[in-house]
């Protein structure tokens, strides 16, 4: 009875060993993400990126894209902080691996042009809605929007792959519908 006992637990051990070594590559692959996207170096965000986003658009238009999103005629933003949050079981699909991250973020929206009461009561009813009530606080002396909101990344990695790859999960944008079938999208779904 000892030894079957002894057996259990050292599988059990053995297990948790490789989940540990498994999450630690995982936390170890977000907490780069999360750097590099304060230091909005889009070249290696892109890198982190899963390839899947690149079946949209070449990693050239993406990264075109991104570099207007955060400056532009009309405003720059900045992600003052990603910090990890929650990192869900990982399951399988289609025999890749994919997990659900939470993570907090902090982000500036600063302005351009001098903007006037009736523009911060427009805008931050959008912000909030995209982001969350109460999620955006308004700056007008700086000309700019503090945003506090709490986001979603899919982390995938095929079997004989080493390395975890990341996809921001905004279902708002389509484009998750395009990369991943409705059965992964209702699991991705199921970690809120």
């Amino acid at each position: 009875m000892s030894k079957i006992l002894f057996t259990i637990f050292l599988a059990g051990f053995i297990n948790l060993s490789l989940f540990a070594q498994h999450d630690n590559a995982l936390v170890s692959r977000l907490n780069n993400m999360f750097e590099v996207t304060v230091k909005n170096d889009f070249d290696k965000i892109l890198d982190l990126t899963c390839p899947e986003l690149f079946t949209l658009g070449s990693k050239e238009d993406v990264k075109a894209a991104l570099q207007e999103a955060f400056a532009n005629e009309g405003m720059e933003m900045k992600i003052n902080s990603a910090v990890l949050d929650t990192i869900y079981p990982v399951f399988l699909h289609d025999n890749k691996k994919f997990t659900v991250v939470k993570y907090k973020m902090n982000m500036r929206m600063k302005f351009t042009q001098p903007q006037d009461s009736l523009f911060w009561s427009f805008i931050v009813p959008m912000m909030d809605a995209q982001f969350g009530t109460k999620s955006t606080t308004v700056l007008p002396q700086e000309n700019a929007l503090d945003i506090k909101t709490t986001s979603r990344l899919v982390a995938t990695k095929k079997d004989d792959q080493t390395d975890w790859c990341f996809l921001n999960y905004d279902t708002s944008k389509g484009m998750i519908a395009i990369i991943f079938d409705s059965e992964l999208i209702n699991k991705i779904e199921s970690y809120k």
